[in-house]
């Protein structure tokens, strides 16, 4: 319970850099390989948070990220579809509906970007759209078995290739809280805040092109396959700093949990 809450704090917590990048993909056959995942990215029935920020050209069978094995329950699969969003592991599949987001004047700031997340504790599975929970939790019935396996980006094995922009992809080893994701997700993460280092297994914001810029665990940087680009003047629409009500929010969150 503590880690959550050092992450929360952490994720509140803003740097004051800039941002101008994101990972631009055709939906074709552009795809990005995560090297050095084996052994750290959460498998088998490991606690994790997928999150990111997505701007798609096309609303469907968009993969935002994929591991595993192409067989059931050994799969780790976060993407759009048509009208909606499917995380599963090849069947148990979550499916909830969303409205279409790709258009340009859709989102929070009415510029196309939308961030989503994913939660699982090892049993329930949980979908966020724009820090809201989306939907109920999915209870998966303790079959999941995530292979180590083929770490990626933008694709599933050789299929459902993203079309459009992607940002901030972050892959957490605890499943985050819809109070930490509420108040967390439209912020940007300090990178050397306490906690971070526990917790971020990998982290992608694209502005060192493919570099993973996660404390933990090793180098999980990226290689581009087909025409994947960074592109430079794309960015998601991150808050630079933390607002007075965020922070106070946490704030409360931190004291109540510290007196339980």
């Amino acid at each position: 319970m503590k880690r959550l809450l050092t992450i929360a704090a952490t994720l509140a917590a803003a740097s004051s850099a800039s941002y101008g990048a994101a990972l631009s993909l055709d939906g074709i056959d552009d795809w990005v390989e995560i090297t050095n995942g084996v052994g750290v990215i959460p498998s088998g029935n490991a606690a994790f948070t997928i999150g990111a920020w997505v701007n798609p050209d096309v609303h469907s069978d968009n993969t935002i990220t994929f591991w595993g094995n192409q067989a059931g329950n050994e799969a780790n699969g976060f993407r759009l579809r048509g009208g909606g969003v499917r995380h599963y592991y090849w069947g148990n599949d979550n499916d909830q509906t969303t409205p279409d987001i790709s258009g340009d004047t859709t989102g929070p700031n009415g510029d196309g970007w939308h961030h989503f997340a994913v939660t699982f504790d090892g049993t329930d599975d949980q979908w966020y759209w724009n820090g809201e929970a989306l939907g109920t939790a999915f209870n998966t019935g303790g079959t999941v078995n995530v292979a180590d396996a083929n770490h990626r980006i933008g694709s599933r094995l050789d299929a459902e290739f993203f079309d459009g922009l992607i940002d901030e992809v972050s892959i957490w080893g605890v499943a985050l809280d819809a109070a930490t994701i509420g108040a967390s997700w439209n912020q940007a993460i300090d990178l050397g805040a306490p906690g971070v280092d526990q917790a971020l297994i990998a982290y992608y914001n694209f502005e060192n092109g493919l570099t993973d810029s996660a404390p933990l665990g090793g180098s999980q940087d990226g290689s581009a396959n087909g025409g994947s680009a960074i592109d430079q003047g794309a960015n998601a629409p991150l808050i630079p700093e933390p607002s007075a009500a965020v922070l106070g929010i946490l704030a409360s969150t931190l004291l109540l949990r510290r007196r339980r």
